[in-house]
């Protein structure tokens, strides 16, 4: 079977796979389209260290059950068009047993540390295989892992109808926690260095923007929340000024969630989260929120069609991946066609 496949660090290629072999507990996918993360661009550079090799990449995707023992307790059968969790946890650990299997002390996440989705077949564990409707498309299909992204980091956040948001960072992950936000009734407000982007956010909906480079985002936020701070905050640029300013964001007793993945290691003012007495929450992966990301876009609460820049076939995958090195701005969502 076609696959995208990395030997080793730095070595993708479109290669030649054998197709899985189907065990018990688990069915075989047959693979429609595959979304590109941003692990995905890492992966190809060469520069992620998170990767277990040799492996098939892809996490974001859409298929149909091609092979299942019928006799399960999901109620899936051959034939049913899915998508996947990809956080294979062991149901066990702390973590696990407190419903956060996206932290998993034993996660294994499928494209990165197991054989991915971006292949013509996938084996994947049947707990993790969600039914999708008939009327969602494959191109709104790969959206919802990230969407669960969103959707995991807005519970995490806990937020309340009327609660002015911002967001920090206006890439993929900003923009879909806005409109997971929105569909709280919270009000998100997007703070983002490069104007392209703040752009793409109102063109998606999101009425307030800021670039915090060139503006004073503190009395931005008060501007529109009637003199205060943010009420809640997602973290989601990884940036190290921003994380080393965000207590001076939020509101006391206000709530932080730490969604982008830091850049560097830096001293931070605890002090500030001690006087404003503020809750700063991590959100890593989704736990048990496909079901909710899938109802969101299935039924349009959220539009993720305006997140698919391009899709193309499975051939043009390293030509489309280098691209996406060299001209980050022209893609939001590229997605691969795989049947």
């Amino acid at each position: 079977m076609k696959a995208i496949y990395m030997e080793k660090r730095g070595s993708m290629e479109l290669a030649d796979r054998p197709v899985p072999e189907f065990t018990e507990g688990r069915a075989i996918i047959k693979m429609d389209m595959c979304g590109i993360c941003g692990t995905d661009v890492a992966g190809y550079r060469g520069i992620a260290d998170n990767y277990e090799y040799p492996v098939i990449i892809g996490h974001e995707a859409v298929g149909h059950i091609w092979k299942i023992d019928e006799n399960n307790p999901y109620g899936l059968k051959e034939g049913d068009r899915v998508t996947c969790e990809p956080y294979t946890h062991c149901k066990e650990c702390y973590a696990c047993r407190q419903g956060q299997y996206g932290a998993c002390d034993n996660l294994s996440n499928t494209g990165i540390h197991q054989n991915g989705m971006m292949a013509e077949f996938h084996s994947h564990p049947l707990e993790l295989i969600h039914k999708i409707p008939d009327y969602m498309s494959d191109e709104q299909a790969c959206m919802v892992e990230p969407f669960a992204i969103g959707v995991n980091a807005t519970r995490r956040l806990n937020v309340q109808e009327g609660d002015v948001c911002l967001i920090t960072g206006g890439g993929a992950i900003g923009l879909i926690c806005a409109m997971v936000c929105k569909s709280r009734g919270g009000i998100p407000v997007i703070a983002d260095p490069l104007e392209s982007r703040l752009a793409t956010a109102k063109e998606m909906g999101v009425e307030y923007v800021c670039n915090n480079v060139k503006e004073d985002l503190p009395a931005y936020i008060k501007s529109i929340n009637h003199g205060h701070l943010a009420n809640r905050m997602y973290e989601c640029s990884g940036a190290t000024p921003v994380q080393q300013s965000m207590f001076d964001y939020v509101e006391s007793a206000g709530t932080i969630v730490m969604v982008g993945w830091p850049h560097a290691v830096f001293e931070m003012d605890m002090a500030k989260v001690i006087r404003k007495a503020l809750t700063i929450v991590g959100s890593r992966n989704a736990a048990d929120s496909f079901p909710e990301a899938i109802r969101l876009v299935a039924d349009k609460v959220v539009d993720a069609d305006k997140f698919v820049t391009s899709v193309v076939p499975i051939d043009k995958t390293l030509e489309v991946l280098k691209d996406m090195v060299d001209n980050p701005a022209r893609h939001l969502k590229t997605l691969i066609k795989i049947s």
